[in-house]
């Protein structure tokens, strides 16, 4: 036997542990956006239930929450039908956007999570994604839009287009003393654009974020764009 670990040796093996999920971390989401880049990224498409996914991360992300005694609330649209798209590639959207909402949400703070559907997403477009190029084969067909909103430390407004690049982060006093890759955000964009979606963020700088995300609903084996 090694015997036990005194309490300093406990606390340099937590580090080891961290910095070596970290590393983890950022090997695979630089190995998924290689794959997207280049083209090989493809799309499983199947038939679920977008509330059913979000609860499950819910659980998956509950030790974190509860460390932190946050709140995730997921309110749900009645009747929504099922989401066809890649439902593992959806989970990396949800784990990657509620878990940065976790890092950079003060202690006791609350996360909302939004799902809607609606047959025709030319007002959504108009309303929520008016800043973005969204061609017409998008707007005219159904989508799903989901929202997460959070009581955290916010996005200073010249740092808001630039938190879905490679890399980037906010330059905040607050956001240096959380770590994470800076892959998080971009990862998450490219696997929205896959599915032929879109996100955008809005913030108060120090009163919170809200990403919006636009999710069409795809029909049968049609074709999809690639994320370049």
């Amino acid at each position: 036997s090694l015997g036990s670990l005194t309490p300093d040796q406990k606390k340099s093996l937590g580090e080891i542990m961290r910095n070596g999920q970290n590393l983890l971390e950022l090997i695979n989401s630089v190995l998924d956006l290689a794959k997207i880049e280049s083209g090989k990224m493809d799309l499983n498409l199947d038939a679920f239930d977008v509330v059913e996914l979000a609860e499950t991360v819910k659980t998956s992300l509950a030790p974190l929450i509860d460390k932190k005694q946050q709140t995730l609330t997921i309110h749900a649209q009645s009747g929504l039908p099922q989401l066809l798209a890649d439902a593992v590639k959806v989970r990396q959207i949800f784990t990657n956007l509620i878990g940065n909402a976790i890092k950079f949400t003060p202690s006791g703070g609350e996360i909302d999570l939004f799902v809607e559907y609606h047959e025709n997403c030319e007002s959504l477009c108009r309303t929520h994604f008016a800043s973005e190029n969204i061609f017409d084969e998008v707007r005219e067909r159904p989508a799903f839009l989901i929202r997460l909103r959070d009581t955290g430390i916010g996005i200073k407004p010249h740092e808001v287009n630039e938190i879905f690049e490679v890399f980037k982060q906010g330059d905040s006093s607050h956001t240096r003393t959380h770590s994470g890759t800076g892959l998080g955000l971009a990862l998450t964009k490219q696997l929205v654009t896959l599915h032929s979606g879109f996100i955008v963020a809005h913030s108060e700088y120090g009163r919170g974020s809200e990403f919006k995300i636009l999710l069409p609903q795809k029909v049968g084996n049609e074709n999809v764009r690639s994320a370049n």
